[in-house]
């Protein structure tokens, strides 16, 4: 009889212990799955009101050219007329204007660069000569894609309109088309490419990331993964989200928010 009040008794205390291990387990997890779910949407939340600045700021630099009509009449010739010829055009202004300073489009363009460190450079390239220009914070570029043998691309071709991403130089970019304000003809296009690294700089002093954090474009493309595997590729999973508290199958199962 002792026996058996000894086996009943232990088996009782482990049953108990084993439900309570359960419980704390379920707990802890729980807990930490509400820990990191805040974490990632924090992070979300960081990380959109990093980029609506970054797309504010291009949308801010397109104002200031197309607002200023000497900015934009230079801009259009720019890209119009062969650069020699532009460079008269700028003596021309000069003289005309007696300025000791003129207004540019490639000094906005400069200063734009300074405002955001996370851009690594702006390029404007013309439909109708087909050069490209080049402008980073130390450098100043004019290529001719006849002369480097590159074969005649539009704009358009070369960066799509909106968001990309360059596998090839690492970087997500805005490409938008240049038109002329007068005639509504397309004179070329402008690129901005921005360094994804900024923006994990940009994490890590605002945030913690738990888990993955991607940036995709409405068709699935990924411009940012905080895990740097799908970068530049169309994410496999498309951009379903998982219904509810309900487990989805990812590379492992997963909460999407």
């Amino acid at each position: 009889m002792f026996n058996k009040i000894v086996v009943l008794y232990s088996t009782v205390m482990i049953v108990l212990f084993g439900v309570a291990a359960v419980l704390v387990y379920q707990y802890q997890t729980q807990r930490i799955l509400q820990e990191h779910t805040e974490a990632n949407l924090k992070s979300a939340q960081v990380l959109s009101v990093y980029l609506t600045r970054q797309y504010e700021g291009v949308l801010g630099m397109f104002q200031q050219i197309y607002g200023d009509a000497t900015l934009s009449d230079e801009l259009i010739y720019f890209l119009n007329n062969e650069y020699e010829n532009y460079l008269n055009y700028r003596l021309d202004l000069y003289y005309k204007n007696g300025e000791q300073r003129l207004r540019s489009f490639t000094t906005l363009l400069k200063n734009y660069l300074e405002q955001d460190h996370g851009i690594r450079e702006v390029s404007i390239s013309s439909s109708v000569n087909h050069f490209v220009m080049h402008f980073s914070r130390t450098n100043q570029e004019l290529m001719n894609e006849n002369a480097s043998g590159q074969s005649r691309i539009s704009h358009q071709q070369r960066n799509p309109q909106g968001w990309s991403f360059n596998r090839e130089e690492d970087v997500y970019v805005y490409s938008r088309e240049l038109r002329d304000p007068w005639t509504l003809k397309q004179a070329g296009g402008i690129s901005v490419k921005f360094d994804h690294r900024h923006i994990e700089a940009w994490l890590d002093s605002q945030a913690s990331v738990k888990g993955r954090l991607l940036v995709m474009t409405s068709q699935g493309g990924v411009l940012y993964d905080s895990k740097g595997v799908y970068g530049g590729q169309l994410y496999p999973y498309g951009l379903s989200r998982s219904p509810g508290d309900e487990w989805v199958m990812l590379d492992e199962p997963s909460k999407v928010i």
